[in-house]
């Protein structure tokens, strides 16, 4: 085989292999996204560090009381048992009232978690259940 030919040969082989590894890299890429998609539907989890080791909440206000209720129950309750535990009617205003205010601190990863539907507890719980 000339010299020629045998360069044609290298050069023709070095592009399959280009082509072989863009395609490995093109499937690598679209699991990346799908890794990506599924990761922005998870909860967004609060490190260690920034959790909060105490909050203080406005003296007296349901926030508090909710918080305190929760801490000597040790594991998150139901929005009527929380109002009934702070004084409070169960009544729809009520619960609309502090499913509000808890709902605030969910939705920015502080405090409080919402573990099931009108369930609340608090973030300290959660580093104890991994422990069981």
């Amino acid at each position: 085989m000339s010299t020629r030919k045998r360069f044609l040969a290298e050069i023709e082989q070095k592009r399959q292999e280009n082509a072989d590894l863009q395609a490995r890299i093109d499937s690598n890429n679209q699991e990346i996204s799908v890794w990506e998609k599924a990761l922005s539907l998870l909860p967004k989890e609060t490190s260690p560090a920034k959790k909060p080791t105490s909050i203080r909440f406005r003296p007296g206000s349901d926030i508090e009381k909710a918080s305190i209720v929760l801490r000597k129950a040790g594991e998150a309750l139901y929005i009527d048992k929380i109002l009934e535990e702070i004084g409070k009617e169960p009544t729809k205003e009520n619960q609309v009232s502090l499913i509000s205010s808890l709902a605030a601190y969910v939705r920015e990863g502080r405090v409080f978690t919402r573990p099931a539907p009108n369930t609340y507890g608090l973030l300290e719980f959660e580093g104890d259940e991994d422990m069981s």
